[in-house]
């Protein structure tokens, strides 16, 4: 078993299956091009739930019903990167989460949100990321100082970006079109 601080290869081939990350490790794929995760229509692809846990290079597709192929619950400092996101709910969501680093995932498409900060996610950075044909690209509830940059941001029948109940978030250098409202 895998013990904190440990990295977990996962080699290229479809995996149809639903991974809770419980432990502080780095849950990293081959190549995202190669390494799918599908979650099979059933629930959360990825559950992270541990602070400081990392997941990279995967292609994760096919969460179930209004769940998340990723999604950070009470963890802090974890790092989703280079990941592709399809077929889901919400592409990413958060909730009562800190000082998370979202980079470089490419989010298309998602019935609802492509990346949800919910409920106290504070001080995390979004940057470099590609969010494409959703309901609203990236949404931030009740959550304060996040820094959101360098994203792309097209196609969203509603919001490009979507802020409600929320302070201090600083939006920079994104690119935000064609969509049924920018900000």
């Amino acid at each position: 078993a895998a013990r904190p601080g440990d990295t977990v290869y996962v080699w290229p081939g479809t995996y149809y299956e639903n991974v809770v990350v419980s432990k502080a490790i780095c849950l990293r794929g081959h190549n995202r091009a190669t390494t799918i995760v599908d979650g099979n229509g059933f629930g959360s692809i990825i559950s992270i739930t541990a602070s400081y846990a990392e997941v990279s290079n995967l292609s994760l597709t096919n969460s179930g019903g209004a769940m998340a192929d990723v999604d950070v619950a009470n963890a802090d400092f974890v790092r989703i990167a280079n990941n592709d996101i399809s077929e889901s709910y919400f592409g990413i969501s958060t909730t009562y989460s800190n000082y998370l680093h979202i980079e470089g995932c490419f989010i298309a498409p998602t019935t609802d949100i492509g990346i949800f900060l919910q409920v106290y996610c504070n001080s995390s950075e979004i940057h470099d990321n590609e969010i494409y044909t959703t309901h609203t690209g990236l949404s931030f509830y009740m959550s304060n100082d996040n820094l959101a940059h360098n994203n792309t941001i097209s196609g969203a029948t509603f919001y490009g970006v979507n802020i409600e109940s929320s302070s201090g978030n600083v939006h920079r250098d994104n690119l935000i079109s064609n969509n049924g409202y920018g900000v």
